[in-house]
Formats: C-alpha cells, sequence, structure tokens
C-alpha cells in the first residue's frame, strides 16, 4: 500500500508544511504538499520489548468474524456515542467516539472494534521526535483481512471538530474519499490537517496518556515507508523488521459510563 505525504497517517510540521497520511497517511512533519516520497526515519528512542502478535508466529490463523474477510458483514450504524478500549502491549487506551463527528467514519470504527479488527494490530507510526505529531495503526496482520479491506473507502465525513492533540482521525491516501482502515492519534495540535479533509471521530480519554507516552517510538517514520510489505505479509513482516513495536492485542466497545 503507498504512502502519501499528507495529513492523518503521515506527519505535519506547521500550517505550511504538511505531508500526506499514508495509503493511508498522515501527513509528514515537513513537507508542503501530499506526495509519494520516501519517509525520513526518525531518532530513535528508547526501545521497549514488545510480545509478538501469536499471527506472526502461525500460518493462516482461523478467521474469528465473517465481516474480516466481507466487509458486507460488518455495515452496522453506531450509537450516538460510544467508547473503545484498547488492550495493548503499553497498557490500556480508551476513546470516546461521537457519530456526530463523522457519521461515516463512526460506522466504520464502531464495526472494525465489533469484528476484531483491531486484534493484533501494531502501532507501526510512531512519530515521537523531533516533535510530537501522530501515532498510526489500522494494517491488519492478516494479509487476507488487509486484502478484503483494502479498497473499503468510505464517503467523506465534514470537519467538525479540530485535530487537537490527543483526537483520533482517518489517514488517507491524499483526499478524504480514500479513507479505509488505518487510523492516526494526534500526538500535538495539528490544526493544519484540518483544511486538508482530515475529519477527526474520536478523542483519548482516561488514564491513556500514560500508555502513549509508553508506546514504542523507536523506528519512527522508517515503517511507513513499508506499508505494501505489510499489507503483503503481515505481523511476520513487522515481527522480521520492526520486532519492538507495540500493538494492540484486542479492542471491543465497552459502555461510556465505566471509565
Amino acid at each position: 500500500m503507498k504512502l502519501v505525504a499528507c495529513v492523518a497517517l503521515a506527519g505535519v510540521a506547521s500550517c505550511s508544511s504538511v505531508p500526506a497520511l499514508n495509503q493511508e497517511q498522515a501527513p509528514r512533519a515537513s513537507s508542503s504538499t501530499p506526495v509519494e516520497a520516501p519517509v525520513p526515519t526518525a531518532p530513535p528512542s528508547t526501545p521497549q520489548a514488545s510480545v509478538m502478535p501469536p499471527s506472526a508466529a502461525e500460518a493462516a490463523p482461523a478467521i474469528a468474524h465473517p465481516g474480516l474477510l466481507d466487509p458486507s458483514k460488518a455495515t452496522a450504524q453506531a450509537p450516538a456515542r460510544f467508547t473503545v478500549e484498547f488492550e495493548t502491549t503499553a497498557g490500556s487506551l480508551s476513546f470516546a467516539c461521537t457519530r456526530s463527528n463523522g457519521p461515516f467514519g463512526a460506522d466504520r470504527i464502531f464495526n472494525l472494534v465489533q469484528i476484531g479488527f483491531f486484534n493484533e494490530v501494531a502501532f507501526f507510526r510512531v512519530v515521537k521526535t523531533p516533535r510530537p505529531f501522530v501515532i498510526q495503526f489500522g494494517i491488519s496482520g492478516d494479509p487476507r483481512v488487509s486484502r478484503a479491506w483494502r479498497k473499503q473507502t468510505l464517503a467523506p465525513d465534514p470537519v467538525v471538530t479540530s485535530n487537537k492533540k490527543g483526537t483520533i482521525t482517518f489517514a488517507m491516501a491524499g483526499s478524504p474519499n480514500t479513507r479505509t482502515t488505518q487510523l492516526f492519534i494526534n500526538l500535538a495540535d495539528n490544526t493544519a490537517l484540518d483544511a486538508m479533509g482530515f475529519a477527526p471521530i474520536c478523542e483519548l480519554v482516561g488514564e491513556s496518556d500514560a500508555t502513549i507516552a509508553r508506546i514504542n517510538g523507536e523506528y519512527g517514520e522508517l515503517p511507513t515507508s513499508k506499508q505494501a510489505d505489510l499489507q503483503s505479509e503481515g505481523s511476520r513482516f513487522l515481527a522480521r523488521e520492526f520486532p519492538n513495536l507495540d500493538f494492540i492485542i484486542r479492542a471491543k466497545v465497552v459502555p461510556a459510563a465505566t471509565l
């Protein structure tokens, strides 16, 4: 999957310096317009030990939900408000989603969580230096699932809230109608992304900041340019090339009142 230097799966440095988010990609931290280009490697941070996703060591694991291979079975309408909880190798992450922020995007997030899409999915792009930008994720560790969802693009959602620190937004390949399954967490106020059509859907809640701080960023942007390999080989590729990445162990929708 090709990455585009734009916002939402790439990185952004300022209002005038924005790249595109991956194939779905978030904008880059130092480019002026979204283009397909090599991604610079960020300076390494302290490595954290991560647990290899089970699927990285198994051949063709069983598909737990039919919607993983057939997106037509994952089209439920999301509630007006719902909360998602990720159990990750770095701790727990919780985020509250509001459907009115972007109905198409909210429905997609809700369904992906319900069918188990995010289970064993890596945080493959973690840009914390030289300045905080984004944490990107959303490529399945199972190539079969990636193939099934790769072209399931969403209609654009209007931008009704800003890309502030802690918001969760879909990455795109250059335009709002290219969103599929990749998301990014804004690690700073990346408001330059607003005008590019990146529509935040959710925001971090609870004790998520501590987990964000622990997510390993030693590889920086390097894995971003390897999305095609991740799409075709899945978790095995990451286990071989980027073994210290943190990842989501499992995800679930939880009652907002419990957070």
